[in-house]
Formats: C-alpha cells, structure tokens, sequence
C-alpha cells in the first residue's frame, strides 16, 4: 500500500439529510473494511448531531497515533465539524487524511472533490486513493466573532460562509423543512436531495433579497481588507475556498489557488433586482469583490445594528459588532478517482496551520 494509513474512523451523523443512516453506515465500513484488505482498522461511530461528530473525531485521535483518515459521513456541516476535531486536537493537521460520503444535503467539497454520490462506489473509489496515497489540499476558513458580552467565538467553514441575507438562509430552510417535512421528503425522493437542497435555498434568498430591495433593510458595514477600507449597505456576502457551481461568481477562486475570495452584495434598486434574480449570473456584477491571500484577512464591522447572521457550512450563527474572516489551514482531503485537480503529492504541500496576526 502506498499510504501509511493504519487507522481509519467512518463518523456517520445519523440524521444527515433524510436521516437513518444506521443500516447503511454498518455496510460501508465493512466494504472499506473488505477493500482495504484488513490491513487497516476501520472503525464506525453513528453520531447524534455535530457536536457528536466533533466529539467522537476528537477521541479516535487522542487514542491513535500515526497517519489517520476519518471519514464523515453527513453533509457540509458534519465534514466541517470533523474538521473542528482535527483543527482543536493537531499541531500538523497533515497527520489526518479527510474525506466524506454524500449522506446530507449540502456536500460542496465531496462533489467539488469528485466523490460519488452513491455509498458504495463512494468508499470504493475512496479506498482506491487510500490505497494510492492520492491527496488533495483543501482549505479552511476561520471565522473570528464575538458574543454579545464581548467574548471571542471561532468558527471553520471548508465550504463556503453566508454572510446578511444569506446567512439567514439556513434559519429560514429549518421551519419550512419543520413545518412541510412530508413535501421536502417527496420532492428530495422524486428530484434528488443536493438538487431540492439548491432550489430550496436560491428560492430563500430570492425571498430576502426581494425584502431587503422593497423595504431597505441591509447591513450597513465598513469592510477593512489588506489594502482597502470601504462601506456598503449589503444584502449578501459569501466567502468560497473555490467555485461551487450553483453560485454564479465568475471571479470565485479556483480550488488549486492559495487563499480565499470574499464577495459582498450592496442593494439593488427594485428592477435591478428582479432582472438580477432571472439572471442570476449577473449578480456578481455589481458585487465588492476580493482575494485573500494566505496570512491575509478581511473584518466586517456592523454600523447600524448590534448583531448579524452568517452561516458556516450549513450551520447559522450571530455574529456582534464585527468579525474577521482569514483563512486558517490547509488539510488533507481524500478525493474520488476522477477528481483531475492537483494533488498534494504534485504541489509537496505540507498542510501549515496558518497563524494570522490581527
């Protein structure tokens, strides 16, 4: 075997997207189990919620030494919450290969890595690499916070950050998917959960952002950059480690390049809106945009309001005052056999925790 992986732990958050991932998550790890030749300890643990996750992460790697790989079975939120683990535990986040199974609704670095979405051929392909020792470097944003009482709160995202409007998306998703569970189960059964998943939130923001338009109610903040100071009414702003394609930001950092890209929204005028919403590839046009290169950050400060909302993969907080966005680490991500990115073995990437100075 080319990778020096001796242990390996498939976390399954057990209501991931339509939940009851019990029965399932018991075959997969006897399958990675099978395919990797019991020459690796392969270990499963079904969690209860993200905290869980984190948890469960965090004791396989007090008790493991060596190179690890865990495995997160969830969406968006249960990969970053295993990322959490990695990130509190390990001085060489090098030391943890990552990955995840399709089981939620988001799973922007599983597709944007070429993992299947089907289970089976997901831990198929991702043995094949495990086997091969095939990397790829993905990248962590950090988000600084504060609460209302002035303490610092910290946040990672390895997808995306919502920011104003947006970042109330996830809130807005939770009653409606509360309040009309049968109709979301039969429309992610009849279309596909990722695809239910995407309409579901361009129709949210659709929504605020058609509000914010009628009764101008954005955030007023003052964006300090590397090089620039500036204001803005916002509607909406997104931080991305690379493209997501249901995005449309043409000038969104590709997966390979160092850093992150910060992209905000000011208010459009009623028609520009709707004319905006019906293309929406032109939303970018008039937003504020920038790249953040590693050991660089950006802070948002709130002028009009004592709080705000954002989403970190998948997950809604409030956020005070201001908060301060940079990019915190680089890991090791295991991706399916048809991802045709580079890999770290080509790029001699030795994954920094990066300490970035305020």
């Amino acid at each position: 075997m080319a990778t020096r992986v001796k242990h390996v732990l498939m976390v399954v958050h057990d209501h991931a997207g339509l939940g009851d991932h019990g029965g399932e998550a018991v075959v997969l790890r006897r399958r990675m189990a099978e395919n990797l030749g019991g020459l690796v300890d392969v270990e499963l643990a079904l969690a209860e919620d993200h905290a869980d996750v984190t948890a469960r992460v965090t004791h396989f790697l007090e008790r493991t030494r060596g190179q690890v790989a865990v495995i997160a079975g969830g969406g968006s939120g249960t990969l970053r919450s295993a990322i959490d683990a990695v990130l509190a535990q390990e001085r060489k986040p090098s030391r943890v290969a990552l990955s995840a199974l399709r089981m939620g609704s988001g799973n922007v670095l599983a597709r944007r890595y070429a993992v299947p979405r089907d289970g089976v051929q997901a831990v198929d392909e991702l043995c094949v690499s495990l086997r091969e020792g095939r990397r790829a470097a993905a990248k962590v944003v950090r988000v600084e916070t504060f609460t209302a009482e002035g303490a610092m709160r910290v946040f990672h995202a390895a997808g995306l950050v919502g920011l104003g409007q947006l970042g109330r998306v996830p809130g807005d998703l939770r009653l409606f998917r509360s309040g009309l569970k049968p109709l979301h189960t039969a429309a992610a059964a009849s279309l596909g959960l990722e695809r239910v998943n995407h309409l579901e939130y361009a129709l949210a923001f659709a929504w605020r952002a058609a509000r914010v338009a009628a009764f101008r109610r954005a955030e007023r903040v003052r964006i300090t950059g590397p090089h620039s100071l500036t204001t803005m009414d916002m509607v909406a702003g997104v931080v991305m480690t690379g493209p997501i394609p249901e995005l449309p930001i043409p000038t969104a950092i590709s997966t390979d390049e160092p850093g992150l890209s910060v992209h905000l929204l000011p208010v459009l005028e009623r028609g520009s809106l709707a004319r905006h919403l019906l293309a929406p590839e032109r939303l970018a046009e008039g937003a504020w945009h920038l790249r953040l290169a590693p050991r660089e950050s950006v802070e948002l400060e709130l002028m009009d309001r004592p709080r705000g909302a954002l989403f970190v993969d998948e997950d809604m907080h409030a956020w005070h005052r201001r908060l301060r966005i940079c990019l915190a680490a680089v890991v090791p991500f295991v991706p399916g056999v048809r991802y045709r990115g580079t890999l770290m073995e080509e790029t001699h990437h030795d994954t920094p925790r990066l300490a970035v100075g305020h």
